[in-house]
C-alpha cells in the first residue's frame, strides 16, 4: 500500500524518483522507504525523522553533507561519497552542539537540502532550493571548506540575475491564424498588432 502511496506523490508532487543512492542515505539513518519514493518526499521523510528531539547529531550529519554536496557540484570524484565520512561526521558533531546552528537546520524543509540558493536552468527557468544565508549553511559551508580546502562553491548555487522567459502566447495565436483563411488569419494578426 505504501508503495501505491509513493507512486501517487511522485505525480501530484511533481517529483522523480530518488534514486538508490538516496535510499542508502535514508536507511543508514535508519529511514525506511520503498523503491518508489520521490526524491522530495525522501528529503521530507529523512528531515523530519532527524528534527526530532534527541537527534540533533544525525540532524547536523545530514545537513552538512548535504552543503558539502552543493559545494562540490555533487561530484561522484568528491573526497566524501556518503555522511559516514569521518571529516564530515567530525563537522556535524561541532555544530550540533551549536544550537543556534541547529535551530537554523530546523526551520529549513527537507526538500530544501535538495539543493540550496537559485540558479537558471539552460531553457531561462529560475529555481529556488535552501537558503544559503542562514547561520546554520554559514558556518558548515565554512567548516567545509576548511576541512576539505574547497576554494568557492559551485556554480550551480550562484544567484542567476536572468530571469524566466514569459510567454507570451501570440506564437500560439498566430499557428492558429495561419491555418485559417487569408483574411481571417490577416484580421487576428491585425488585432495582434494593435493590441502589442
Amino acid at each position: 500500500m505504501r508503495e501505491v502511496s509513493d507512486l501517487l506523490s511522485i505525480h501530484e508532487d511533481r517529483d522523480k524518483p530518488a534514486t538508490k543512492r538516496h535510499r542508502g542515505f535514508a536507511e543508514y539513518f535508519g529511514v525506511e522507504s520503498t523503491r518508489y519514493v520521490g526524491k522530495k518526499r525522501l528529503f521530507e521523510l529523512v528531515f523530519g525523522e532527524l528534527a526530532k528531539p534527541g537527534r540533533e547529531a544525525d540532524l547536523a550529519l545530514w545537513f552538512t553533507f548535504r552543503v558539502y554536496r552543493e559545494l562540490t557540484g555533487a561530484s561522484d570524484t568528491a573526497p566524501a561519497q556518503h555522511p559516514s565520512d569521518p571529516k564530515l561526521v567530525s563537522i556535524a558533531n561541532r555544530l550540533s552542539d551549536d544550537e543556534k546552528v541547529i535551530q537554523s537546520i530546523r526551520r529549513y524543509r527537507g526538500e530544501d537540502l535538495i539543493w540550496f540558493g537559485q540558479w537558471t536552468s539552460p531553457e531561462g527557468f529560475t529555481y529556488t532550493g535552501g537558503s544559503n544565508r542562514t547561520a546554520a549553511y554559514k558556518a558548515a559551508s565554512s567548516e567545509i571548506k576548511t576541512e576539505f580546502g574547497l576554494a568557492k562553491p559551485s556554480p550551480k548555487s550562484s544567484i542567476s540575475s536572468k530571469a524566466p522567459s514569459k510567454a507570451s502566447g501570440c506564437l500560439g495565436v498566430l499557428a492558429l491564424a495561419s491555418l485559417m483563411p487569408t483574411g481571417v488569419g490577416f484580421s487576428i494578426w491585425l488585432l495582434i498588432e494593435t493590441l502589442a
